[in-house]
């Protein structure tokens, strides 16, 4: 909180006119199956705005929320379900919706891709650490699909969510 702070008003004092997009978590409720510890955009939100509200008294100054929505599930690959990233959007847009200082705010959907486009991994050993490699077949028409489908989403549902942007990464 402190380093958002500080940084936002090094920012503003420059050029008041900037737009602050933050905190562009990774997902919003979902994570990750197969890797846990990861932590939801959802509580690491709730957790950064509490502690910038305890800090100094107001929310945050963010101007746009920044979101990445990947499909992260190491059991079912490849990696190319939309509903994860449409269900975590329509999240996020209620929860900003919820709060009276983030009503309306926008949201850029800073990331979006395929993680894993294969229908298989292996786990190697490279230097003495475990890595995975790719295994079995590049899933090039599901990836088609799915980039086809999220980008035909934003396109007509993005707008009701308040998602003015979107980065094919």
């Amino acid at each position: 909180a402190q380093a958002f702070h500080d940084f936002t008003a090094a920012l503003k004092a420059g050029d008041a006119s900037a737009i602050v997009v933050g905190p562009n978590v990774l997902n919003w409720d979902f994570t990750c199956i197969g890797c846990p510890g990861y932590t939801s955009g959802h509580a690491w939100v709730d957790a950064f705005r509490g502690a910038y509200r305890q800090t100094y008294g107001v929310e945050p100054p963010v101007d746009v929320w920044g979101v990445h929505a990947y499909d992260i599930d190491w059991q079912h690959l490849p990696m190319v379900r939309i509903d994860r990233a449409e269900g975590d959007l329509d999240a996020l847009h209620d929860y900003l919706q919820a709060i009276p200082e983030q009503t309306g705010k926008p949201i850029w959907l800073t990331e979006f891709g395929v993680i894993w486009a294969f229908d298989g991994a292996e786990s190697i050993k490279v230097d003495g650490a475990n890595q995975l490699r790719p295994a079995g077949k590049y899933a090039a028409e599901q990836v088609n699909d799915n980039l086809a489908s999220l980008v035909d989403w934003l396109r007509t549902q993005g707008p009701a969510f308040n998602i003015r942007r979107a980065f094919l990464y």
